[in-house]
C-alpha cells in the first residue's frame, strides 16, 4: 500500500510540474505564455485586416489576406504593398468592380422577387417557421452557455496549475522588445540548441524563433543558465576559476591549469566582444545608417511585393520585380555568361 500511495503522489506532482520536468510527458497541453500569445496575434490579424479593408475598399478580402501574410500581418506594409498593387492594377480592378455592380444590382432584383414570394407566404406557415427558429435559438444559447461554461473550468484549472509552478519569471520576464537587449543571449541559444543562423532568416522567421526562445525564457526551461545572462555566466565562470586558484595556495601551476585559464579568459573576451559586436550593429542600423535601413526595408517590400504577384497569377509583374532584386554583382555575371559576350 506504501508503494501505491507514493506512485499516486508522483503522479499528482507530475500533473502540476510537467513542464520542463526531465523524461516527463507535457499533460497540460498549451501553455498559458503559449495561448496568451495566439490570443495577442488573433486579435492583431483581427484588427489589421479590418484597417486594411478600410483603407482599400476596392480590394477584395482575399487579396487583403494576403498582403498582410507577405508583412507578417503589419497593416502599415500592406497598406503600402496593396497601394502598389492598385497602382500597377488599376484598369483590372475598374474592370472587377464594375462586374460586381451587375451582380450585385441582379442579386438585388433576385432577392426582392424573393421577399414578395415570403410575404405571400400564409400566417400559419411563417408562424410553424417562426416556432422552429425560436427552438433552434433556445437549443444554440443553451449549447454555447454549456461550452462557456466548460472553457470557464478549463482555463481556471489551468491557472491553477500555472501559479503552482514557481518556474514562470524565475530569470524574469522578457518581451518582444528586449530583442536588441538579449540579441546575444537569442544568437547563443539558436546557435547552439536550434542549429540555426539568425542572420540569415527573414525578419519573420527571426520574430517566431525569438517568441520561442522568449517563452522558454520566461518559464525557465533554457537547457542552460548560460542562455539568460551570458555576461553573469561568464563573470562567474571566472570568479569560481580565481578562487579555485587561491584554494590551491601556493602549489606550483601546472603547464594544464595554465592553459585551461588562458582558454577561459579568451572565451570571455570573445562572448564580450561579441556581444559588443552585435549591440554596435543594431545601433548603427537604428541610429546612424538611416538610409541603410532604409535600403533593407525596401528590399524587403519589394520582395513581398514580388510574393504576392505570384500568389495572385501576376507573373509578369513578378519577374520584373525579381530583375529589380537582382545584385549588381549577379546582373555582371549573367551577361559574362551570354553567348553574345
Amino acid at each position: 500500500m506504501a508503494d501505491v500511495a507514493t506512485r499516486e503522489d508522483v503522479a499528482r506532482v507530475s500533473a502540476l510540474f510537467t513542464r520542463g520536468a526531465m523524461d516527463a510527458p507535457d499533460l497540460r497541453g498549451d501553455s498559458m505564455v503559449t495561448k496568451h500569445l495566439e490570443k495577442i496575434q488573433q486579435e492583431k490579424e483581427k484588427s489589421a485586416f479590418a484597417r486594411v479593408q478600410v483603407l482599400h475598399p476596392t480590394i477584395g478580402p482575399t487579396v487583403c489576406a494576403i498582403a498582410l501574410e507577405e508583412t507578417v500581418w503589419e497593416a502599415d506594409s500592406a497598406h503600402e504593398l496593396l497601394t502598389r498593387f492598385e497602382a500597377e492594377n488599376k484598369e483590372k480592378i475598374a474592370e472587377l468592380l464594375k462586374k460586381k455592380s451587375s451582380l450585385l444590382k441582379a442579386m438585388s432584383a433576385a432577392e426582392g422577387k424573393h421577399l414578395d414570394q415570403r410575404v405571400s407566404e400564409s400566417d400559419e406557415d411563417n408562424t410553424r417557421k417562426r416556432k422552429h427558429a425560436d427552438r433552434l435559438k433556445k437549443h444554440s444559447d443553451h449549447k454555447k452557455h454549456k461550452i462557456e461554461k466548460h472553457r470557464a473550468k478549463d482555463e481556471q484549472i489551468g491557472i491553477a496549475g500555472h501559479v503552482a509552478s514557481d518556474q514562470y519569471g524565475k530569470y524574469g520576464i522578457i518581451r518582444e522588445s528586449d530583442l536588441a537587449n538579449k540579441i546575444s543571449e537569442f544568437q547563443q541559444w539558436a546557435t547552439e540548441v536550434k542549429k540555426v543562423n539568425i542572420e540569415a532568416l527573414a525578419k519573420w522567421e527571426e520574430k517566431e524563433l525569438f517568441a520561442e526562445f522568449m517563452e522558454d525564457y520566461n518559464t525557465g526551461t533554457l537547457p542552460h543558465k548560460k542562455y539568460y545572462d551570458l555576461m553573469a555566466y561568464a563573470q562567474q565562470q571566472a570568479m569560481k576559476a580565481a578562487k579555485k586558484g587561491r584554494t590551491a595556495g601556493k602549489t606550483e601551476k601546472t603547464m594544464f591549469d595554465d592553459e585551461a585559464e588562458r582558454r577561459h579568459e579568451i572565451a570571455v573576451m570573445r562572448a564580450s566582444d561579441q556581444e559588443e559586436r552585435l549591440k554596435q550593429a543594431y545601433n548603427e542600423l537604428k541610429y546612424t545608417a538611416p538610409d541603410k535601413a532604409a535600403d533593407m526595408r525596401e528590399q524587403d517590400l519589394l520582395r513581398m511585393q514580388m510574393q504576392m504577384a505570384y500568389r495572385t497569377g501576376d507573373h509578369d509583374t513578378a519577374k520584373k520585380l525579381a530583375e529589380r532584386l537582382k545584385s549588381d554583382e549577379q546582373k555582371e555575371a549573367e551577361a559574362a555568361r551570354r553567348p553574345d559576350n
